[in-house]
């Protein structure tokens, strides 16, 4: 594996968009892995997703032959992901090669949104 990047989306060419490490809860994540193979026998590549405490929470996987690769893959909760650190293994052969991290936090209005709850007032958004 060359290289892992993280991003809040990716265009037709796989290249990632606004590379980031932090991601609101209902955020969409993508992850670029940029690998080579020198061999003529195909390598598996496989990616876990997992929470802090290892929960795993995806898994992806695509068979790379000979030459330079870039796999995108992406992972998201409409109900929203918990606060925190999660983690991305990605694993060639069964072997774990490279371990990452990103964080989930809350956006500005989702911030705002529960702040007014605890006191009491109902936020509704409206669609125009």
């Amino acid at each position: 594996m060359d290289s892992i990047t993280f991003g809040h989306g990716a265009d037709a060419g796989g290249e990632i968009r606004q590379p980031d490490t932090k991601f609101g809860d209902k955020d969409t994540i993508y992850v670029r892995i940029q690998a080579s193979v020198q061999s003529s026998t195909p390598q598996t590549l496989d990616v876990v997703w997992a929470s802090a405490n290892d929960q795993v929470l995806k898994r992806d996987r695509a068979t790379l032959t000979s030459g330079s690769h870039h796999v995108v893959f992406n992972y998201s909760d409409y109900q929203g992901m918990p606060v925190g650190q999660y983690k991305v293994g990605v694993y060639v052969d069964g072997k774990l090669v490279s371990d990452n991290s990103f964080n989930i936090a809350l956006s500005g209005f989702e911030k705002f949104k529960r702040g007014m709850e605890k006191l009491g007032v109902k936020v509704q958004v409206q669609q125009n």
